[in-house]
């Protein structure tokens, strides 16, 4: 939830800016933030998904208003990277996959728009669920 509610106070910073350039800067900055937790490997699932939706953005300010050499010299170390990320989600996919009391579980049928995140749609759905099970992994 606090992830959720950074989220959102960067995206009112970006949409109450009164210029380009302020735009650009604040989201150089906050996108920053999630470029370091990358590249040290503490993103989540879902801020990875985010990530590679905006990094080619990020790459595209950094570059106008910073510097283009640090991420060449970043390059081969974004590959082993996104392999790396790319494998945590398909590992994680594949447990979840493989968890035997979930072969005849019924999945609750609840639809949420793309902006509703995991956590948000676990709460939301427990008020419907008759049985809970929970997992605990790490």
């Amino acid at each position: 939830m606090l992830n959720e509610e950074e989220m959102l106070e960067n995206e009112l910073y970006i949409a109450f800016a009164t210029e380009q350039g302020s735009r650009d800067v604040a989201f150089l900055s906050w996108f920053g933030d999630e470029f370091k937790n990358y590249f040290s490997t503490k993103i989540t699932a879902d801020n990875h998904e985010w990530y590679k939706q905006h990094i080619n953005e990020w790459k595209r300010l950094y570059i106008k208003y910073i510097d283009n050499k640090k991420l060449e010299m970043l390059k081969v170390h974004e590959k082993n990277l996104d392999a790396f990320y790319d494998t945590n989600v398909d590992r994680n996919q594949y447990f979840i996959d493989n968890l035997d009391f979930l072969k005849d579980v019924k999945k609750l049928d609840l639809i949420f728009d793309e902006k509703t995140s995991d956590s948000e749609k676990v709460i939301k759905s427990l008020k419907e669920a008759k049985n809970v099970s929970v997992v605990v992994t790490g």
